[in-house]
């Protein structure tokens, strides 16, 4: 027997089964200090706080999010509506502005033809305007005359 035990090197075996025991108490002792370190604590309470903070956003966000997945295919609807007709403002663009262009261009020739019984309505304006102004202050002073055309015939007390 004492060679099978010889042959078996309990020795060393026991040897290395007491290290490993050793380095086993030592990451037990690390272990301990980990779990009992108040820091590892607080940091698991505050993990829970965000996780519940993090739950209500969820919840709260839900309701919004799922109106929004279904209102979003009508949006893509009336967004590609749009975009169809802005394309088709954007090509008829160049001829409505070649056709501005000719509208402005014949305004400003029929203008500058006219100019001149333009100068001549814009001094008749003015002359029935000073007209006016004058009638309104003869009115005004005289409001007889503006009724019955003329002064008022003299009182006939006057006239003995």
């Amino acid at each position: 027997m004492t060679k099978l035990a010889d042959s078996a090197n309990l020795d060393k075996i026991a040897g290395q089964a007491g290290g490993l025991l050793q380095e086993l108490r030592a990451t037990n002792r690390q272990i301990s200090a980990v779990v009992s370190n108040p820091d590892l604590k607080n940091a698991i309470t505050n993990l829970s706080a965000g996780a519940g903070s993090a739950r209500q956003i969820i919840e709260r966000a839900e309701k919004p999010v799922n109106q929004l997945l279904v209102d979003l295919p009508q949006a893509t609807g009336s967004l590609n509506r749009l975009l169809k007709r802005l394309d088709s403002v954007a090509n008829d663009l160049p001829q409505t502005s070649a056709e501005l262009r000719q509208t402005i261009v014949r305004m400003n020739r029929l203008i500058a033809n006219q100019q001149r019984d333009i100068e001549q309505t814009m001094s008749n304006l003015r002359a029935v305007s000073e007209n006016m102004k004058e009638i309104t202050e003869n009115s005004k002073k005289y409001p007889a005359q503006t009724l019955f055309g003329g002064p008022p015939p003299p009182a006939k007390s006057m006239q003995r």
